[in-house]
């Protein structure tokens, strides 16, 4: 084989290797949020994949696939915006955006994270209680962020507001 055909082999592997990773990937996030919309019963209408990496086009419908994208950080990144109300027929709808974060570790598993200060879980595909363990997790997160969060804004210390050079 001549040094061109030895280039484009490693070429050829590497992304066979790619296509490889992405697919394990993409079938993890299809049980991720497969198991996420089961375990909030939450009806399909009031659910919806975004981009992370680009502003949304409006009046589009992204597919799992559409709205997931392989980010500089080496984590697969993938928006999930789930509605909630008081009830179905009382406005306004609150959306929630959910920023999944996730990659294959050496051993086979998924390191899974909501943001960037998330410390992370690992889940392992097909284990029941690391998936449950992940969204008592986040519904705890999102819970917390309304029970919780008029009460630590108010107790934020806000800086002194300034107008021009007048304080």
């Amino acid at each position: 084989m001549s040094k061109f055909g030895e280039l484009c082999q490693a070429y050829k592997v590497s992304r066979d290797n790619y296509f490889s990773y992405r697919d394990e990937s993409f079938e993890f996030a299809r049980e991720l949020i497969g198991r996420y919309t089961e375990y909030l019963e939450i009806p399909k209408e009031q659910f919806k994949f975004i981009p992370l990496d680009e502003e949304p086009k409006p009046n589009t419908t992204y597919s799992l696939f559409g709205a997931i994208h392989l980010n500089d950080d080496s984590f697969w990144h993938l928006g999930l915006q789930i509605t909630i109300f008081t009830s179905p027929n009382i406005f306004p709808h609150q959306p929630v955006m959910i920023r999944f974060m996730f990659k294959k570790t050496q051993d086979n598993k998924y390191f899974v994270k909501i943001s960037e200060s998330d410390p992370g879980h690992i889940i392992e595909k097909g284990d029941d209680h690391q998936f449950i363990a992940f969204f008592d997790f986040l519904q705890n997160q999102i819970r917390s962020h309304f029970e919780d969060g008029l009460q630590e804004f108010l107790e934020q210390s806000a800086p002194l507001r300034t107008i021009g050079f007048i304080q």
